[in-house]
């Protein structure tokens, strides 16, 4: 995870004490916009995973869940991510992480044929993935729209295993291809962001 973000969130909260990762939204442009869904992302993955491991470890060994849980990555529980003009590479690590998480989802730790024994990463409710936000221009010659194209139909694809709390399908990911803009956020995604980010955002 690129330590400068982590820096930049730990100042920001830091200097505003009540901020918390729920109310932070992480973006970018271009080869940014590649880093903000790479670390957030794989941040959201790995806090899900971890907590798990350390409710099971609790039953056993409170001190070992303690320890456990002081390494919950900084970034857990984002807002959401965003990322214009970008796109997640087929080779990027996180797409091993996000089908090893879904097999997780349905697979019982436990052998007990009693199921409220067994307990499974996102098992809670947690969806499985956070609020994604791509924006790409139909005329960008640095990074070919269909590049966006194609990380959008990934992350969409496991939509449909994305439930949230109240047991209802959450859909995650939201696209937005702008005709005629180039290498660049273009008003229409610019809007759409705006409208995006409020409902990501818990309210005050």
């Amino acid at each position: 995870m690129p330590h400068f973000i982590l820096t930049q969130v730990q100042d920001l909260q830091a200097e505003h004490s009540s901020l918390s990762n729920q109310r932070i939204v992480l973006g970018g442009f271009s080869m940014g916009g590649a880093t903000a869904l790479t670390t957030g992302l794989s941040a959201w993955l790995d806090d899900n995973t971890t907590s798990t491991e350390g409710t099971e470890a609790a039953m056993k060994d409170n001190s070992t869940a303690v320890s456990k849980q002081t390494h919950l990555p900084t970034l857990a529980g984002l807002a959401g991510i965003f990322s214009f003009s970008s796109w997640l590479s087929t080779q990027s690590s996180f797409w091993p992480k996000l089908e090893a998480a879904r097999m997780r989802r349905f697979t019982a730790i436990s052998d007990s044929s009693d199921r409220s024994d067994r307990t499974t990463p996102f098992s809670s409710g947690s969806p499985l993935l956070p609020p994604v936000f791509l924006g790409h221009g139909s005329a960008d010659a640095l990074i070919p729209y269909a590049w966006g194209v194609d990380t959008h139909a990934r992350l969409s694809q496991h939509d449909k295993d994305n439930e949230g709390s109240d047991g209802q399908e959450v859909n995650s990911v939201q696209w937005v291809l702008e005709p005629g803009v180039e290498h660049k956020p273009g008003p229409q995604m610019l809007a759409e962001l705006l409208e995006w980010t409020l409902r990501a955002l818990p309210p005050i």
